[in-house]
């Protein structure tokens, strides 16, 4: 396979389009989506200086919100910093 085929400007263009296009994200009437944190909850102990958590929270797009839970991996470090 031809690794510098896999993406060019017009097949990059192309796929912004269809994104942006109504029947996909509809940005011209829906230009944001939001989530909203509900809950961040710790799975199990930080190992290292790295944590593990269950994000749960609201996401809306094109004006529908469903609300969703997936994983997430929290540096302590950069908490450390800030």
């Amino acid at each position: 396979m031809d690794m510098t085929t896999i993406a060019d400007a017009e097949q990059c263009a192309r796929l912004t389009n269809y994104l942006k296009s109504d029947g996909f994200f509809g940005v011209g009437k829906y230009p944001a989506s939001t989530f909203t944190i509900t809950k961040a909850s710790a799975e199990g102990k930080a190992k290292g200086n790295v944590a593990y958590y269950n994000i749960t929270g609201n996401l809306t797009i094109k004006g529908t919100t469903h609300p969703i839970t997936f994983p997430a991996i929290v540096s302590l470090l950069l908490m450390a910093l800030k």
